[in-house]
This record gives C-alpha cells, structure tokens and sequence, in this order.
C-alpha cells in the first residue's frame, strides 16, 4: 500500500464538493433542506421529518452484515434511505436490496404486526450511468409480470439518479437538483444554498479536523490490515515454496516454488482481509483501495 499523506488527504478535502460523502452527510445535518431534497427527488410533498440521521450504522445482529447509511430520514409514515454514489458499482441493485431488508428488521420489534412497517425509500444519487440508458432516473416498482397493471404495493420504492443526464430531467426541481449534483454549479436559490453549506463545513476547522482523524484511521486501518496480509502472506509463501524445492531437490526449483507460493499466499491473504472488510460494511471501492485487488475479484467473493 501507498505511504499515507497527510497533504494528500486535505487537497483532497480542499477539492471536496457535494458529492464528497462526508460533505454531503454534512449539508444534510439542516433538516428543512433534506426534507425539500427528498420533495425534489421524488415529486412529492411529505410531512415534517425528523432529523436526519447521517452515517448511521445498524447492526441487527452478530451474523449478519451491518450497514452504514449516508443519510437516513424519518417520518411518521416513511423511511428515507439517501445515498451519494460517485463510481459505477455493479452490485449496487443488490446493495440496495439489503439495505432495504435491514431498515425492515430495524423497524419493526419482535411481536409487532407487519402493518407497522413504514413505507421504504432507497434512493441512489449516483454520477455515472449504473445502467447505461442514458435515463436521470430508474425507478423500479414491484409488477406482477402475468398483469402490468397490478403493482405489489409493498411500500418499497428503490431509484437510482444518473445526475449525468440532468439535461433529460423535464421536472424543473429535479434537474436542478441534478445539474448541481453533476457540475457543482449551483443555478438556483435552493442550490445556492446547498454551496454555501458545503463551503461553510469546508471552511469549518471542526469538521476538517473530524474528516482528517477519520480518514486517518481508516487509512490506518487499513494499513494495519495489508501488513498483517503481507506477513502471511510472506509466511504461507515461504513454507509452499521451501516444500515444493525440497520435492524437486533443485536450487532452481526451490526458489521457483517459494516465489509462486509467496505470490498465491499474498494473494489468499488480500481475499481474506477483503471478506472481513466486508463484513465490517465497507464498500467495494474501499475494499479495492486498501487490498490492491481489483473490484471483480471483489465481487466473486462469497460473504
């Protein structure tokens, strides 16, 4: 792994705009505005929320897989689930499945009727085209295929925004929305103020102290992890490759097999610290960062 840089991380907070998660969860601390955020995104008016909570983590168990949500909203009826996503990850429909089930169980309390389950919103504001259709936005309801006109009606409603093809969105609040999100360039009073909260929390010697710490240790962490990786690696290595050149009995086949062993072992141990980061609820691309694998080879294993 790169030596960590202290300069690198605050040109890179220094570079961060509204699609910086950190920033984002930042901007959506102000109530009223997330709540007009999600009106926009959606179409429609909602009552008051309650205030959101940014970067909240659920664990419901010791088995299954804990999440961590950018920002997540309530209100007497409905759950808000808002992520920003800035790279194409494929597996994010299956993402987006899973959260949905723990926001379910996060609700609702052992003996409780079903009918106590709010209506869910899982919404992806993405950068790139997850889907290549060139669409700002893919909503996908639950029809029965037998009968296009029969919904579930579940309360489970998922969207991915493409803020890439802002240029397509005929709802004025939306595109607005969308233009912002792509360019960073407010064209509205609403967007107007969303930049000038971003540059108040970049501005802001608290909260840049908060990122850099938690950057930080997530750097370490993950340092931690590859050099424990390493040495494993360079042990399994060592063992397969000292066994493989004393069958062959050969100078040249004992240093062959030791550098083959030391490659495979490496390797192994890169998988097995990918699983346990996801496990932890880290996102592929994170994974991808602080293993050196690539996202398909992390996309292959099996949790």
């Amino acid at each position: 792994m790169a030596k960590f840089s202290k300069k690198k991380l605050l040109e890179k907070w220094e570079n961060a705009g509204i699609t910086n998660d950190y920033i984002f969860y930042l901007v959506m601390k102000d109530k009223d505005l997330c709540k007009e955020l999600i009106e926009r995104l959606l179409g429609i008016e909602i009552e008051k929320i309650k205030k959101p909570k940014n970067q909240k983590v659920v664990d419901v168990g010791i088995k299954p897989k804990s999440v961590r949500f950018d920002v997540y909203v309530k209100n007497s009826d409905k759950v808000f689930d808002i992520e920003m996503q800035t790279t194409i990850d494929k597996s994010l429909a299956k993402r987006a499945r899973y959260y949905q089930s723990i926001i379910d169980v996060d609700m609702i309390e052992k003996g409780s009727s079903y009918k106590e389950l709010r209506d869910v919103y899982i919404l992806f504001i993405c950068t790139e085209d997850l889907f290549g259709k060139n669409l700002p936005v893919y909503t996908f309801p639950r029809i029965c295929e037998e009968d296009n006109e029969l919904k579930l009606d579940d309360g489970t409603h998922i969207m991915f925004f493409n803020t890439s093809a802002y240029l397509k969105e005929e709802d004025e609040k939306l595109r607005d929305i969308l233009e912002y999100i792509n360019t960073g360039k407010p064209q509205s009073e609403f967007t107007e103020k969303m930049q000038s909260l971003v540059d108040n929390a970049k501005s802001s010697t608290k909260w840049r102290q908060k990122y850099m710490t938690l950057e930080m240790k997530y750097r370490d962490y993950l340092e931690e992890g590859w050099a424990k990786g390493m040495e494993k690696g360079m042990e399994r290595g060592m063992e397969k490759g000292l066994e493989r050149g004393m069958e062959k009995g050969m100078k040249k086949g004992l240093i062959k097999g030791m550098k083959k062993g030391y490659a495979k072992g490496s390797h192994r141990a890169k998988l097995e610290n990918a699983s346990n980061f996801l496990k932890m609820g880290l996102s592929i691309d994170q994974v991808a960062q602080g293993t050196g694998l690539t996202v398909e080879e992390i996309q292959k294993i099996k949790l």
